[in-house]
């Protein structure tokens, strides 16, 4: 499930633009809205939850605490810090997983908020016990109007591929399958994320401002809750 989670959000991430564009994706009960300025800033979040917003070419995470602050952090920032405190484990990965052979396959077309999009089922041949793997199913579009989206799913695959690691070992081929889904356009639908609208209007510059000062990486784990070790465990 935590790798189903990873993937779904990986799938939104912010990037540039050649047209101001805003998605709207339904999560169930909340909205996931992507907006992407064609300046090259971007955002994408649920209102009062979290957020990440790439502005002038840096990329931040934003996060509300238990205590109500939002706090702001630089992405590069925050997985160095996550990748220096997760060395000690490397190589502790489960070797089911090194083995899982990630697999994408075409399962037909789809249509989702009136667009066309091939459905994709996307994870391991097989599970640790040896039964069927559990798949993915994400629908990516190659609609132009959502190119803006998909060149920035694509960009940010190498940016998260540190982080990426430390999730799910390299030996299982998952990264590369996930970049190959990544060529496929913009996601139509990611598990139970679907998108519900689009929106060409321009989107007014404040909405790409940061909502808090920036603090270190050290300093934003260790108020999230996390402290300054913050590790990111393997998939079991």
């Amino acid at each position: 499930m935590r790798l189903k989670l990873f993937v779904a959000i990986l799938a939104l991430l912010p990037m540039p633009a050649l047209a101001d564009v805003t998605a709207r994706y339904s999560t169930g009960k909340d909205v996931l809205l992507v907006e992407i300025d064609d300046n090259g800033n971007a955002r994408v979040g649920i209102d009062g939850q979290f957020g990440l917003i790439r502005r002038d070419g840096t990329d931040y995470a934003v996060m509300i605490g238990a205590d109500g602050e939002t706090r702001v952090v630089e992405l590069a920032e925050l997985i160095e810090l996550m990748g220096g405190a997760n060395k000690a484990s490397a190589g502790t990965a489960n070797p089911a997983i090194e083995r899982a052979n990630f697999l994408l396959i075409a399962k037909g077309e789809a249509t989702v908020a009136g667009r066309v999009g091939v459905i994709w089922s996307f994870g391991p041949e097989k599970e640790n016990d040896g039964r069927p793997g559990e798949m993915l199913e994400v629908v990516m579009s190659a609609d132009p109007t959502l190119a803006p989206i998909g060149t920035l799913l694509r960009r940010m695959m190498g940016t998260l591929q540190p982080f990426v690691a430390m999730i799910v070992p390299e030996a299982s081929g998952f990264y590369p399958k996930a970049v190959e889904l990544a060529a496929k356009g913009a996601p139509l639908r990611v598990a139970k994320i679907e998108l519900q609208s689009i929106d060409t209007a321009d989107i007014a510059a404040a909405r790409f401002d940061l909502p808090a000062p920036v603090i270190s990486a050290a300093e934003f784990a260790a108020t999230m809750g996390s402290g300054p070790n913050m590790e990111v465990q393997p998939l079991p």
